[in-house]
């Protein structure tokens, strides 16, 4: 079981070693992970706020191992990986669909 302060008992969840050993060396690991969870992520990492511009945006999913202390690979692989345009205005990214 997962206890959460805010809420509480939650289900439990499997975590897999790589996840697990990917954290203690500072990456995080995303499998199929829709993007709302992924910028949840990053916001607990990087003193920043993200804007899904498009709420469509919040169920794509990426697989891939990410650097956690640096948001900029990220960035530059969401936009090659996904129709996604990041657009930084101080701690604030927004995610657009491409066109």
């Amino acid at each position: 079981m997962v206890y959460a302060l805010n809420d509480g008992l939650k289900q439990a969840q499997a975590l897999e070693t790589e996840q697990v050993t990917a954290w203690q060396q500072g990456h995080l690991v995303f499998k199929r992970t829709p993007l709302r969870d992924i910028v949840a992520e990053l916001e607990r990492y990087h003193p920043v706020q993200f804007v899904l511009a498009d709420a469509r945006l919040a169920g794509e999913t990426l697989s891939g191992t990410f650097d956690s202390d640096d948001l900029e690979p990220f960035l530059h692989a969401l936009e090659t990986i996904l129709p996604v345009r990041a657009k930084r205005n101080g701690q604030q990214i927004e995610l657009r669909r491409a066109r």
